[in-house]
């Protein structure tokens, strides 16, 4: 994943997104290479000890999510994930009001 594209997804500025990786890289936890699709930019990849450290963590959490899961019909399965985009997207529409709603004088 590249810089620019990890800032994207966690919606961060390139700064923060930055120094992020620079942190992260420091710590052993990230490496930079060259992206071998385009060899202008870099690639951010986790080490393989912090993958497994993430796959001790939170595989237990994925495999009882997908068990969970298992028990629903495909159908049944779109109307949970209709569910829950609606609820996301009733969230964020949500914060947003908040955070430009100018505060009342006292």
């Amino acid at each position: 994943m590249t810089a620019g594209n990890l800032a994207t997804a966690a919606r961060l500025s390139p700064a923060a997104t930055t120094a992020a990786i620079q942190r992260l890289s420091a710590a052993g936890h990230l490496r930079r290479e060259v992206d071998p699709a385009d060899r202008r930019r870099a690639a951010v990849t986790i080490t393989p000890g912090t993958a497994e450290q993430l796959d001790r963590l939170y595989g237990p959490i994925a495999r009882a999510g997908h068990a969970l899961l298992s028990r629903y019909s495909p159908t049944e399965l779109a109307l949970i994930t209709e569910v829950l985009n609606a609820g996301r997207r009733l969230q964020l529409a949500e914060a947003e009001r908040i955070r430009t709603t100018p505060p009342t004088p006292h």
